[in-house]
């Protein structure tokens, strides 16, 4: 919780910032992330759904916010998570949010898991999660016909996961805390609003 409103005090001060050397946007964008729908279409036991929202702000650079939802079952494996991920973004070698880019993002979100192997090994368990994290950015927007958006762009970061409560456990129990790397690849479709 302390860190999540560290993170809001420094992104409100962060648009003070901006609107104190008065920066304007230039337009707005909403994407969603074709590569997990057609993972979700491909694979029936994982379900996601990303959709961002962004500010370009005086053509160079970009505010975004992710949401994004993920839900997985696998057997005796369930998992379903929420996360939302602010970045910013430099937009370089083009021009109007149409270029390369690079940046910084957080990640921060929940998620509730369940671990259901009774009948091999007489464990259960059951417990939600919270975690926090962040990185580095990088990709290519491409903007067409001055409307539609195509964004190919990685992620490369760290977080961490806590066990915030237990709900459930038979013969077994998580650790308090883990260290995750993160490497994802996303494949932003979008449309131009204004």
């Amino acid at each position: 919780m302390r860190k999540l409103f560290v993170f809001l005090l420094f992104f409100s001060f962060s648009l003070n910032t901006f609107s104190q050397k008065n920066y304007h946007h230039n337009s707005f964008y909403v994407s969603v992330d074709a590569l997990s729908i057609l993972n979700s279409v491909i694979q029936s036991e994982l379900k996601t759904f990303n959709v961002s929202g962004e500010v370009c702000i005086n053509h160079s650079y970009g505010l975004i916010i992710n949401a994004a939802i993920e839900k997985e079952h696998i057997q005796n494996y369930s998992h379903d998570e929420i996360q939302f991920i602010p970045e910013f973004r430099w937009y370089f070698a083009g021009e109007e949010c149409s270029a390369f880019h690079l940046g910084g993002y957080l990640n921060f979100g929940a998620g509730r898991i369940i671990k259901d192997e009774r009948y091999v090994s007489n464990t259960y368990l059951k417990y939600e999660e919270s975690f926090f994290g962040g990185g580095l950015s990088a990709g290519y927007k491409v903007l067409i016909k001055d409307r539609w958006t195509i964004n190919p762009a990685c992620f490369v970061g760290y977080e961490k996961r806590y066990k915030t409560k237990v709900e459930e456990a038979v013969n077994a129990y998580p650790q308090k805390k883990e260290s995750i790397g993160e490497v994802r690849v996303v494949l932003g479709v979008g449309y131009r609003i204004k």
